[in-house]
């Protein structure tokens, strides 16, 4: 129920912002989607920057969440879903003789690299 803000810069500095107890709210795609709006306004706010791309988990809520994101036209913005969380669940699956260990190696790279590359 812990939503962690932070913002990562062009430089790979990553800089903690925000957290927020969500536990006494249904985690809808609307609240959600207040929840993601007010963050990126701190932020802006706060570093007097623009916010290009932010990542979330992969649930059916938060993909909702995304997708509205998406449709806004005020908000030039990319929003994905976290790699990492995304090839473990797709790890947990796989059977194949070696193709798992090398999931494994993607999964740590990605869980470990936070700066997205375009």
């Amino acid at each position: 129920p812990v939503i962690f803000v932070s913002v990562t810069t062009s430089n790979c500095y990553i800089y903690v912002t925000d957290t927020a107890d969500t536990s006494e709210h249904g985690h809808t795609a609307e609240y959600l989607t207040d929840v993601a709006s007010t963050a990126i306004s701190s932020c802006t706010q706060q570093f007097n920057c623009h916010v290009g791309s932010f990542v979330t988990d992969i649930a059916a809520n938060v993909a909702k969440m995304r997708r509205q994101f998406q449709e806004c036209k005020d908000l030039d913005i990319v929003t994905y879903g976290c790699s990492a969380h995304l090839f473990n669940l797709l790890a947990k699956n796989v059977e194949v003789k070696g193709v798992k260990d090398n999931i494994g190696h993607i999964v740590k790279y990605f869980r470990n690299t936070h700066m997205s590359v375009a």
